[in-house]
């Protein structure tokens, strides 16, 4: 019993930093994303890989049954955490990583496989 109550203070001590993280990363990615590819930049069909395009088709859904309007900001804050992680995988290095991804992080964070890296392991 001890190890499982252990268990749970320790999750709910990650808790809070990992949330406040990923809405963080998702606004500053939104942002970004918005000024360069307009408000709606996740529905542009060329500029997702099919499994980022699924999961906000999912999102969409889910508002949708909801009976919820699928606005921008829904759509974004529906989306989870690999989600906004996989904008930083190697497939996406020419096409928004060195167009608009880089300047949430400059000067700092010049080296994207190793920031892909460092939030996946978050993730995990």
């Amino acid at each position: 019993m001890q190890i499982y109550t252990w268990n749970t203070a320790a999750a709910a001590a990650f808790y809070g930093p990992l949330q406040t993280l990923e809405v963080t990363l998702r606004n500053a990615v939104h942002d970004v994303l918005s000024r360069s590819h307009g408000t709606r930049w996740f529905d542009n069909g060329g500029l997702l890989r099919q499994a980022e395009q699924d999961k906000v088709e999912a999102a969409v859904q889910k508002l949708n049954e909801l009976g919820k309007q699928p606005t921008a900001g829904r759509v974004i804050a529906e989306l989870p955490f690999g989600f906004w992680v996989a904008l930083f995988a190697n497939a996406y290095d020419t096409t928004i990583w060195r167009t608009d991804l880089h300047l949430i992080f400059t000067p700092r964070v010049r080296n994207r496989g190793g920031l892909h890296d460092a939030l996946d392991r978050l993730r995990t």
